[in-house]
């Protein structure tokens, strides 16, 4: 579809399901053209992504994620799993986060200079296939937290069609439900590099072992569940509804903290 079709001209009986309960978004995402859906294995992401193929149609939508040693395996295979039942293709942009020296100090603004790397590489690769339009999932409860990231996001013109038609988590995930997501209540999380002190340098071990000592409950757990490194302790914290699966887990993740040598504490969230 191009730019400027107006919503009436592919929906004039309003059957689209995006179109009839959110006919804003339908009209915002009706006037992107080819557009670069950035997802990262989260529910708004992937939303915004069925949304865009509905409203779009798959050969003016194309799903791109960052592969970095940020990115945990199973948001990763989220990821796939969206396209591959949405039958797109998932650009998979490698990102060397690691590389960049800003990034690596872990200041309070790593999240602008990663996110910085991120659409820099994903435009590039985007624009090589003829696709200008570049948009992610973020929503209004988003922009309540501090997010360095967003000035990255608007610096590089990434568009925010759930921001620009007001939005918010509760709105998307019914969104969600009505396009068939069947895990509309999948926990928010955020990047690896998330888990480690703010001042304190990310390294690829450090990652390693938080990928590794989340991954075992990773599939089993209903909530949020975050390992937080600081110094020679690790904060393992999880949501009270998820305690029976965590004490099932107990002596394995225990074992995963003694062999790298840290403290483990367990630190239950309501």
């Amino acid at each position: 579809m191009s730019t400027g079709t107006n919503i009436k001209e592919y929906s004039s009986t309003m059957t689209m399901i995006t179109a009839s309960a959110y006919p804003d978004l339908a009209l915002e995402l009706s006037t992107s053209g080819k557009t670069a859906v950035l997802i990262s294995g989260g529910i708004d992401s992937e939303v915004l992504l069925r949304a865009a193929v509905e409203v779009l149609g798959k050969t003016n939508t194309f799903p791109f994620m960052a592969v970095s040693q940020f990115q945990a395996q199973h948001y990763l295979e989220k990821a796939r799993a969206a396209a591959i039942d949405l039958k797109l293709s998932l650009s998979e942009i490698t990102i060397d986060a690691l590389s960049c020296r800003e990034i690596c100090q872990n200041s309070q603004d790593r999240c602008y200079y990663c996110k910085k790397l991120i659409y820099t590489s994903i435009r590039k690769a985007a624009e090589a296939q003829g696709i200008q339009t570049l948009a992610d999932g973020t929503n209004m409860d988003d922009i309540k937290e501090s997010r360095p990231g967003l000035k990255a996001a608007d610096e590089e013109n990434i568009h925010h069609p759930f921001l620009k038609t007001g939005m918010n988590k509760a709105a998307v995930r019914n969104l969600g439900t009505a396009l068939g997501v069947t895990d509309t209540e999948r926990p928010a999380d955020s990047c690896l590099a998330t888990r480690i002190e703010t001042g304190c340098l990310i390294t690829k071990a450090k990652l390693a072992f938080i990928e590794q000592i989340e991954q075992s409950p990773r599939s089993a757990v209903s909530g949020r569940l975050r390992a937080i490194l600081c110094g020679n302790i690790v904060y393992y914290e999880y949501q009270a509804r998820d305690r029976d699966v965590i004490n099932a887990f107990c002596r394995e993740l225990q074992s995963i903290a003694d062999k790298e040598g840290y403290k483990l504490l367990f630190r239950e969230m309501d």
